[in-house]
């Protein structure tokens, strides 16, 4: 089902080529450390505060957040920029790189994403927010709010995924960028003609400059009026751009690099531990990566039941690709079939163990067993109330359906419940008259599946694509 907006609510897209900006400006520094106080010292910088607690990094993987921030749609005709006026963003995805820098993986998220109200500090112009318990928002509101910092802290809860570092750019660096690299192509299976948008197109394969460009990633009036839509679109873009980049030999030709960092470092914003050597690191680590092993695809997701213009995860899909990148392994499956789940080790898993149907004592005896059999059993209670029948499982961010599944084969019977109260990293079991005693250990738990996560395989469990993808062959992207 697509996911259509409100007539009379604009959308607008932010710089989906930031994760190839973001890889040819730090390749600079390789080349080019001369110029980096003017180049690269030019970059905004913001220290980022109020995470909490980082999920913890099972390797060597880096994880970087790229944000595209709009500017105030009024004032992009006359060009007179104000960068992110109205702390806009939506475009925003989550570059995965492998310990062993031979493949990334690119996700999407939509902007619409239903997350939960984390308490984000007050950052610059951001206003920040309060938490609000059992309250959701969209992820551009969490960046509208409490900015980069607000948008990786929750990311990190929801997915489980340690963020390195983030980078964001905006609509002038967008422009800056496409003409430095001297334009883009797109392919279109049939004429698009967008009055609004100033977007037109014939059939076919086009050479675009930089605001033509522009134009097309933030077009929402092709195909179904889908975002989903439009993150396809705008993943064959940034596969137009890379495979552009390569073939002019960009990554080759530091006086090239240093003209394109010089145009685009103005417009980025990092966080302050993006310095230059995080910047080389980060380079040397994509010298080696090819594009049959770039795999971009979108985090799963479903209609928001109380407002089906917003989309919330789809479990259990979505744990499975969080897991697989918080652990750098392959997902068994294709074609759109579930992938295969491994269980955690029980000592991993945080149970708060509760009374539902007023049974004396029963919470109490529930949690000696569960930590007999390796548990970690944070707290013991009452449930709001004695009426549950049913024995609920209840955790809270997409990523911990895999440490509920785990509970889940201790306790037959159960059902598993999204529930935003539940803090990250923990799960709760609400016990209640159908209870019948926590099952006997198993011998031990499996062990994940090993090898690293493979780009090919994850862009067909999740009808994703690869780099080297014939970026004519998009065409679900425009269906009606």
């Amino acid at each position: 089902m697509p996911v259509r907006s409100r007539r009379g609510r604009p959308r607008r897209t932010g710089a989906v080529t930031a994760v190839v900006a973001t890889c040819l400006l730090v390749g600079l520094v390789l080349g080019v450390y001369a110029a980096y106080l003017g180049t690269v010292g030019g970059i905004h910088r913001i220290n980022i505060a109020g995470l909490g607690t980082q999920p913890r990094a099972y390797n060597s993987a880096e994880n970087i957040l790229l944000i595209g921030a709009y500017n105030d749609a009024k004032d992009y005709p006359s060009r007179t920029y104000h960068p992110s006026a109205d702390n806009g963003a939506d475009t925003f995805i989550l570059v995965h790189i492998a310990p062993h820098h031979r493949n990334a993986v690119l996700v999407s998220f939509p902007r619409d994403t239903m997350v939960p109200t984390y308490a984000c500090p007050r950052s610059g112009h951001y206003s920040g927010q309060a938490a609000a318990a059992g309250s959701l928002e969209p992820l551009n509101s969490t960046y509208s709010q409490g900015g980069p910092g607000c948008t990786w802290k929750t990311l990190e809860q929801q997915t489980g995924i340690r963020i390195s570092h983030f980078v964001q750019l905006d609509y002038v660096g967008f422009e800056k960028f496409v003409q430095a690299v001297g334009g883009a192509e797109v392919c279109l299976p049939y004429p698009v003609n967008i009055p609004n948008d100033g977007l037109h197109l014939t059939a076919g394969r086009h050479h675009i400059d930089a605001l033509q460009a522009l134009r097309f990633v933030r077009a929402r009036d092709i195909g179904q009026w889908s975002d989903l839509q439009r993150i396809q679109r705008q993943q064959f873009f940034m596969i137009s751009v890379m495979q552009s980049a390569l073939r002019q030999g960009l990554l080759g030709d530091p006086i090239k690099l240093l003209s394109v960092a010089h145009a685009v470092a103005p417009y980025l914003t990092t966080d302050s531990g993006f310095g230059l050597t995080a910047m080389y690191s980060l380079a040397r680590g994509l010298q080696g990566i090819k594009l049959p092993s770039v795999a971009l695809i979108q985090a799963p997701v479903v209609p928001y039941p109380p407002d089906t213009n917003r989309v919330e995860w789809r479990d259990p899909q979505a744990s499975d690709l969080f897991t697989a990148i918080v652990h750098d392994r392959g997902i068994a499956g294709s074609g759109g079939r579930r992938p295969a789940r491994h269980p955690l080790s029980h000592r991993a898993v945080d149970v708060r163990v509760l009374n539902g149907d007023g049974t004396t004592g029963v919470a109490a005896q529930t949690a000696t067993a569960l930590t007999k059999a390796g548990f970690t059993v944070t707290g013991v209670g009452n449930a709001a109330s004695f009426g549950y029948s049913a024995t609920v499982i209840e955790y809270g961010a997409a990523a911990g359906l895999r440490a509920a599944s785990t509970l889940a084969r201790m306790v037959p019977g159960a059902r598993l419940a999204r529930a935003a109260a539940v803090p990250p990293g923990s799960v709760t079991l609400i016990i209640g008259s159908s209870f019948h005693g926590v099952a006997r250990a198993s011998a031990g738990p499996r062990s994940s599946a090993g090898g690293h996560a493979s780009p090919g395989g994850l862009a067909r469990s999740y009808s994703g694509v690869t780099a080297n993808q014939n970026i004519c062959r998009d065409g679900s992207a425009f269906a009606g």
